[in-house]
């Protein structure tokens, strides 16, 4: 029997609303149903709110490290998404902020040190606490317009079509970062060219199709053939089109000094989902 139908209090969670937000790629990349045909159409998922238990699920040690936390997570409270390791990073940053919102509401508490914090001036203060407004880091983030935002067109006269990197590349990148380097020669050798094929990992990535051919092996040797100032044309556009997604900086302000800076807005999903919002100043 459906357990919804027996126990009555599942019937009051089912009126909390979610939020549907936009994704950055505007799913326009996807090709081998990554997404559901909906949401793969208008390129906008509904997002659920987390459960406390999907919220613990997010902040394990084990399974945040290794990404499955965040896909699990995403694969329940956005039944849209049919293999979120697949998704392209700027996606998932949206999502994350769709699952705070909607979980936690649109304010997001932030503490940043104030570089302008004099101890001879009364009332300075060495940190400053403000809320953030997280609707609007989705409303002032880049989207693509089309696929042909991904075009780039190359010396040789062929075409290229460039795109973010996903989040299974991601976290694998994120798991080396943590890695120490080793002390004898032998290993750090080893790990120096571990990290040197995940540069290459990165770029190929980054790189959907050459002239049509999507072939992994292909596109690998022919990037280790092109010429350097030909690749640099790809690998500019793919950066313009990774940094797409929503505007994770925002403006803040000392009320004692006057001075403003940019500080950049911490999607970490070990502290993201921290609730409240803060007690100090507004700030959007």
């Amino acid at each position: 029997m459906n357990q919804e139908a027996t126990n009555p209090l599942l019937a009051g969670i089912k009126k909390i609303p979610g939020i549907s937000i936009p994704l950055p790629t505007r799913a326009f990349l996807y090709e081998n149903g990554e997404l559901a045909p909906e949401a793969q159409e208008i390129g906008e998922v509904h997002v659920h709110p987390m459960s406390a238990r999907d919220e613990l699920t997010l902040k394990s040690p084990d399974l945040l490290l290794n990404g499955e936390g965040i896909a699990r997570v995403i694969k329940k409270c956005v039944p849209e998404i049919i293999n979120p390791r697949d998704l392209y990073q700027p996606d998932v940053d949206a999502i994350l902020i769709g699952l705070r919102i909607a979980t936690y509401g649109e304010k997001l508490g932030i503490r940043v040190s104030n570089p302008h914090y004099n101890t001879e001036v009364e009332g300075s203060m060495k940190e400053l606490s403000f809320d953030n407004d997280l609707k609007s880091c989705l409303q002032k983030g880049s989207y693509l317009e089309s696929k042909d935002d991904c075009i780039v067109h190359l010396e040789t006269g062929q075409t290229a079509i460039v795109q973010p990197i996903k989040m299974g590349l991601a976290v694998r990148l994120a798991q080396e970062d943590l890695e120490q380097i080793p002390e004898e020669n032998i290993a750090r050798n080893q790990m120096f060219k571990k990290r040197m094929d995940s540069v290459v990992d990165v770029m190929l990535s980054m790189i959907s199709e050459v002239d049509g051919i999507k072939d992994r092996e292909m596109i690998k040797e022919w990037y280790e053939k092109v010429p350097a100032k030909v690749f640099k044309g790809i690998s500019n556009r793919a950066g313009e089109i990774s940094s797409i997604g929503p505007l994770l900086k925002t403006a803040v302000k000392d009320p004692i000094s006057g001075e403003s800076w940019d500080t950049d807005i911490p999607i970490d999903p070990a502290t993201f989902f921290d609730f409240g919002p803060s007690k100090g100043i507004t700030n959007g």
